[in-house]
């Protein structure tokens, strides 16, 4: 994710899709911050190989996270272990979500 110099907003929205076929790029939708009215341009960034290897893992790892879930899972970024979703509530209990769920914006940068 460094490699890219993406932005966390920028990283969340990645699908499967954004990655090369080859493992050696990765494009990136560049979003223009402050409310400007440019629009988004798509960058294809070249990985070095630490980034490419470690991308090579990933793939089967995100697969068996996101197995069980419904539905199509097109995040690149996914949940790696159970978390908490939003607010807790008034009791001091919260919502647990599944591990392979999408990143959220928030949980990227914690993270």
């Amino acid at each position: 994710m460094l490699d890219t110099r993406a932005r966390a907003g920028e990283l969340v929205v990645q699908r499967i899709g954004h990655l090369s076929g080859d493992g050696r790029s990765m494009d990136v939708l560049r979003r223009p911050q402050h409310g400007t009215d440019t629009p988004p341009r798509r960058r294809t960034i070249p990985l070095p190989p630490l980034s490419r290897a470690a991308l090579d893992r990933w793939p089967p790892i995100r697969a068996e996270l996101t197995e069980s879930l419904k539905g199509s899972a097109k995040a690149l970024w996914v949940s790696l272990a159970h978390d908490h979703a939003g607010t807790p509530h008034s009791d001091g209990s919260s919502t647990r979500r599944r591990q392979g769920m999408p990143l959220q914006q928030r949980g990227l940068i914690r993270s």
